[in-house]
C-alpha cells in the first residue's frame, strides 16, 4: 500500500481474526472462571476495537481503548469496557494502571517531526503497563531497527518474536512482539541484539498450539483503593465524561455526604473494642452519637432525646485599666429532651442538670449503648479459643519484674493485647493509650504475636521508636518473645541485610526490625546525572546573493553543539511539554529543580550523592547503639552501602566516600512493599509528619 494510501486510512491495518485468536493462546492462566477483580488491557491504537475484545474476553480483563477516528471510536464504544476519543498522548492514566498493553500502532510517519509513529506510539505507551505486565506488539518486521530493539530490550524482558502465518504475512509483513515489562528500565544490549538480528532474519510463524514454555502469565490484579480510583480520561473536559463521572463519583455519593444526611450510616460501623462504661454516657451525648433516642421508664414517661456540643465565647473579666478586651471559647454540653406525653420541650446545659438527667434515665440510656455499639470484646479470653489463650501464656515466661513472683502477662494485658488484634482484624490501625508502666511495649508486641500464631502471618515486625528506646525496646523483644529475632536498622545498608536474615530462619521464627524515627525522616542528597555528547547540527538559511542582483538562495550549513545526554542510552535530554520534547537543555539548573527521567528509555536522570568529606577515622569513632560493630564506622555519617571508594584528603589519609543518609521509611516502602506485617510506632504522636508511615 503507497503511503499516500496509508495516510487516507490513518495509518489503521485492523489485525487479523485469525492472528487475535493465535495471540489468545499465549496466555496461561490459573482462573478458570470470571474473576471478581478484572485486570485491565489497554490498546492505545484501538480502531474498531475488535483486536482488544477478543483477548480481553480471553484473558478476562477488562478493554480499554484509545481511538482518534470517531466512527471508529463510536463503534469500538460498544464492545470495549471504555473507549477515548482522542490521541494517546492526550489520554490520562494511572501510571503501570493496566495488566496488558495490546499495541498495533499506526504505520506512518509523525508529520510534525518525522517520527515513526511505531516506535513513538511504543515509548510513549509503556508507562502505562505495570510491572510484570505482559506486552503484544504488533508492527512490521523492517521497522524493528536498532533503537526499537534497545528501548525494548532495556523496557521488558523474555522478548519473543513470531511473524504472521501465511497468507496474512504477505500483506503487510507483520510480527508480533511479546514481552514482560520490567520493574525498572535496564539496559540490555545482548537482548537487544539479539532481538534485532531475529527482526532480521527468518521469523518463526505464531503457532497453533504455543508451548509451555513459550507462553506467558499475567500479574493478578492489584486491589481497588477507595482513596486513589482508577481514573481513565482525556486531558481536556468531555461534557458526556464529566458528568457520567459526577454521577458515579460525586460528593452525593461519598459516605461523608451520606453519613451528614442520615446520620445513623456513620455510627453503624462503630464498634468500640471494649464494653463502654456508664461514664462514657455523656461523652456519648455530647459527641452527636446517640440521636433520637426513645426512652421509658416504669413511671409512664416517654422522651425523645437528642444530644449536641457547641461553642460559646465569653468575655473574660480584666482589670479596670487594661483596655485590650480576653474572649474566652467554652464548650457547651446541652441534652433536648422532648416529652412524648405532654409535648413539653426541655433543654439541659448545666452541668448538675445534665447530671441529673442522665442519672434519671441511666438504665435506658445503657441498654441503647449496649445494643447500639456493639464491642469486639467482651473481657472473655474462654470465647477466643486455646489457640489464643496458648500464645497469651507463652509469653514474657523469661521475664521477672519487681515484687512479682510469678512471670508472664498480667491479665490487664492480655484483654487490651486481644482487643487490639481483633481490631486489625478488620482495620488498618489501632490506638494503644496507657499511663507510664502500664506495658505499651509488651501489649504491642503481644499484637504481633498473636497475628503470627492466630492469624497465620509470619511476616516480620517493624518498630518505629525514640532513638532513645532502641536498646530497650529489642531487649524487651527478646524477653518477651521466645527465640524471637530483632536487629536495629541504622542505615539503608541494614534494610536488605534484615531481609537476608530473616529468609535464611526457621520458618515461623519471630521477627522484629527496630528503627529510630530520626534515622526513618531523614531526607536525601541527589544531584541530576547526565554526560556531554556533541551533536552535529544540520540548519538550512536563506543566504543573499554577492554581486549587484538581490537575489537569495538556499544554503545547508552544519553546526556542533554540546547537549547533555542520558548515560544509560545516550539520548539528548530536551525539555519536555505536553508528553513532547521541544528544546535541547543546556543548563545543568533545569535538572536540579527536581527528579527528571529520560524521554527515551525512562533511566532516572540522577543520583545520590556523597559525602566526601568524612574520613572513616572519624566515622568510626562515632558510638552506636547495638551489636554490629563492623557497621560502626558508617554510623552516623552516612547510610554506608558499604562503599569502599576512597580518597586522600590534605592530610594523606583515607577518605571514604558515604552515601548521603537516605530516608529508611521511603526506601522500605518502595524496596520492600509488603514485607513487613505490622508498623509499631511507640510515642506516634510525635512521631515528624515528614515520616511516611
Amino acid at each position: 500500500m503507497t503511503r499516500l494510501a496509508s495516510t487516507a486510512k490513518a495509518g489503521f491495518y485492523p489485525t487479523p481474526d485469525r492472528v487475535t485468536e493465535l495471540i489468545t493462546r499465549f496466555v496461561v492462566s490459573a482462573i478458570t472462571a470470571e474473576p471478581t477483580t478484572k485486570g485491565r488491557l489497554l490498546d492505545p491504537c484501538c480502531g474498531e476495537g475488535i483486536a482488544a475484545q477478543t483477548v480481553a474476553r480471553a484473558w478476562h480483563l477488562e478493554g480499554y481503548g484509545i481511538e482518534i477516528d470517531a466512527e471508529r471510536a463510536l463503534a469500538a464504544s460498544s464492545r470495549l469496557h471504555r473507549v477515548l476519543h482522542l490521541d494517546y498522548a492526550q489520554a490520562r492514566a494511572p501510571l503501570h494502571g493496566f495488566q496488558v498493553l495490546y499495541a498495533n500502532p499506526p504505520y506512518d510517519y509523525d508529520a510534525g517531526e518525522g517520527k515513526r509513529l511505531e516506535y513513538t506510539c511504543l515509548r510513549e505507551t509503556t508507562k502505562w503497563l505495570c510491572a510484570g505486565g505482559l506486552l503484544v506488539y504488533l508492527v512490521p518486521q523492517y521497522r524493528v531497527d536498532a533503537r526499537m530493539a534497545g528501548f525494548l530490550a532495556a523496557s521488558f524482558k523474555d522478548l519473543r518474536a513470531y511473524k504472521f502465518p501465511d497468507p496474512e504475512y504477505q500483506t503487510f509483513k507483520q510480527v508480533v512482539i511479546f514481552g514482560i515489562a520490567k520493574n525498572e528500565p535496564a539496559r540490555d544490549d545482548t537482548a537487544a541484539l539479539a532481538l534485532l538480528g531475529a527482526c532480521r532474519g527468518a521469523l518463526p510463524a505464531l503457532p497453533n498450539e504455543p508451548s509451555v514454555e513459550e507462553c506467558y502469565t499475567l500479574p493478578a490484579p492489584l486491589p481497588e483503593d477507595p482513596k486513589r480510583a482508577f481514573y481513565f480520561r482525556g486531558n481536556e473536559l468531555n461534557p458526556q465524561e464529566a458528568l457520567d463521572e459526577a454521577l458515579q463519583r460525586g460528593v452525593w455519593a461519598s459516605d461523608e455526604w451520606r453519613d451528614l444526611i442520615e446520620p445513623h450510616r456513620a455510627f453503624a460501623g462503630f464498634r468500640p473494642l471494649m464494653p463502654l462504661k456508664k461514664g462514657h454516657l455523656a461523652t456519648l451525648i455530647a459527641a452527636g452519637m446517640m440521636q433520637n433516642i426513645l426512652l421509658e421508664n416504669d413511671q409512664g414517661e416517654r422522651v425523645l432525646v437528642k444530644g449536641r456540643t457547641y461553642k460559646v465565647q465569653e468575655e473574660v473579666e480584666t482589670a479596670e485599666d487594661d483596655e485590650a478586651e480576653v474572649v474566652r471559647d467554652r464548650f457547651v454540653t446541652e441534652i433536648i429532651a422532648l416529652d412524648l406525653n405532654t409535648g413539653e420541650h426541655t433543654q439541659v446545659n448545666e452541668p448538675s442538670a445534665l447530671a441529673d438527667f442522665i442519672e434519671k434515665w441511666r438504665e435506658g440510656l445503657v441498654a441503647r449503648v449496649q445494643e447500639t455499639f456493639k464491642p469486639l470484646y467482651e473481657f472473655d479470653l474462654d470465647a477466643e479459643g486455646p489457640r489464643v489463650n496458648a500464645t497469651l501464656d507463652g509469653l514474657s515466661k523469661n521475664r521477672r519484674l519487681p515484687g512479682r513472683v510469678e512471670t508472664g502477662l498480667f491479665p490487664a494485658q492480655k484483654h487490651v493485647s486481644v482487643a487490639l488484634w481483633k481490631r486489625l482484624q478488620t482495620a488498618n490501625s489501632a490506638i494503644c493509650v496507657g499511663e507510664m508502666g502500664t506495658g505499651k511495649t509488651t501489649i504491642s508486641i503481644t499484637v504481633s504475636e498473636l497475628m503470627r500464631m492466630c492469624s497465620n502471618d509470619t511476616r516480620p515486625s517493624l518498630v518505629l521508636s525514640p532513638p532513645h528506646l532502641i536498646a530497650k525496646w529489642i531487649r524487651e523483644i527478646q524477653e518477651t518473645v521466645p527465640g524471637a529475632f530483632a536487629m536495629e536498622l541504622r542505615r539503608i545498608g541494614d534494610v536488605p541485610d534484615f531481609v537476608r536474615r530473616v529468609k535464611t530462619l526457621a520458618p515461623g521464627t519471630p521477627a522484629y526490625a527496630v528503627v529510630s524515627r530520626e534515622m526513618a525522616k531523614l531526607g536525601s542528597g541527589w544531584k541530576p546525572a547526565y554526560i556531554k555528547r556533541r551533536l552535529v547540527l544540520r540548519e538550512e538559511v536563506r543566504v543573499r546573493d554577492e554581486g549587484e542582483g538581490w537575489g537569495w538562495h538556499d544554503e545547508v550549513r552544519w553546526a556542533a553543539e554540546e547537549v547533555f545526554a542520558c548515560p544509560n542510552c545516550g539520548h539528548p535530554v530536551c525539555e519536555v511539554e505536553g508528553g513532547r520534547e521541544y528544546g535541547h537543555v543546556h543548563d545543568a539548573a533545569y535538572l536540579a529543580k527536581r527528579k527528571r527521567f529520560c524521554f527515551e528509555c525512562h533511566a532516572p536522570l540522577f543520583q545520590m550523592t556523597h559525602l566526601n568529606g568524612v574520613t572513616r577515622a572519624c566515622a568510626s569513632s562515632l558510638p552506636l547503639l547495638g551489636s554490629n560493630p563492623g557497621a560502626a564506622h558508617q554510623g552516623r555519617c552516612g547510610n554506608g552501602n558499604d562503599s569502599s571508594a576512597t580518597a586522600q584528603n590534605g592530610h594523606g589519609r583515607a577518605k571514604a566516600t558515604v552515601t548521603e543518609r537516605y530516608p529508611i521509611a521511603d526506601y522500605i516502602a518502595r524496596r520492600y512493599p509488603g514485607f513487613f506485617k505490622l508498623l509499631i510506632a511507640d510515642e506516634v504522636h510525635r512521631v515528624p509528619r515528614s515520616v511516611h508511615l
